[in-house]
């Protein structure tokens, strides 16, 4: 059902000619890492490979090569957005909750809980890195452009509050009314990161990555 709606809503044929640079992260079955799917590389299976959940779908082949939910081993994926000509401010926008309220107690929340926390520790282990990188460049130890690294600004607009108060369950809820208080959660969201932290984009970051995130 996912490929008729990606072949009805996306003009593929665009996405491949356009000059901004798209990055999707995949993970390859066999070699056991993860594949990154550039702009002129788009296509329905590379975006059905990006969502594929080995528990719910088999693997999807692409030039022979079976790849699963690029999640697993970057999610997302920040490396292209280093080494290459782009902006020095990342904003992310996560879709899983890093922090909740109370410890899950029923299985299928606890499976729910932990696939989160496997979820979010691709993008943990990058900000890690990306903070040594600013500690280096701040104490004088490494200068921008050195080994091609440079300075990053993150910014985040925060879904925590929303995210997680939602359970196992919504995951699976495809009701109109549910996809709509999702869509007026992310404007609110947005909002107020824009009123908030807006101002610091081409300047600081607007989130202590350390405090926040390790």
């Amino acid at each position: 059902p996912l490929r008729r709606v990606l072949e009805t809503a996306v003009d593929f044929e665009a996405l491949r000619a356009s000059s901004i640079r798209m990055f999707v992260s995949t993970t390859a079955v066999r070699a056991g890492r993860s594949r990154i799917f550039k702009s002129d590389e788009m296509a329905p299976e590379v975006l059905l490979a990006s969502a594929c959940l080995p528990q719910l779908f088999q693997a999807v082949e692409i030039e022979g090569e079976p790849y699963w939910d690029g999640g697993y081993l970057a999610n997302p994926a920040l490396w292209p957005l280093f080494y290459t000509d782009t902006p020095d401010d990342i904003l992310l926008l996560p879709l899983n909750p890093f922090q909740r309220d109370e410890a899950p107690r029923e299985a299928g929340d606890i499976n729910d809980r932990l696939n989160e926390i496997v979820f979010n520790a691709p993008l943990v282990a990058e900000l890690r890195a990306v903070a040594f990188v600013q500690d280096l460049i701040a104490e004088g130890k490494l200068k921008p452009g050195e080994d091609r690294r440079r300075g990053i600004r993150i910014h985040v607009i925060e879904a925590d509050e929303w995210l997680g108060e939602e359970s196992l369950h919504s995951k699976f809820d495809t009701e109109w009314t549910y996809l709509n208080k999702l869509k007026q959660h992310g404007r609110t969201a947005a909002e107020a990161w824009l009123e908030s932290c807006l101002p610091k984009v081409g300047k600081a970051s607007s989130v202590d990555v350390k405090a926040r995130f390790l």
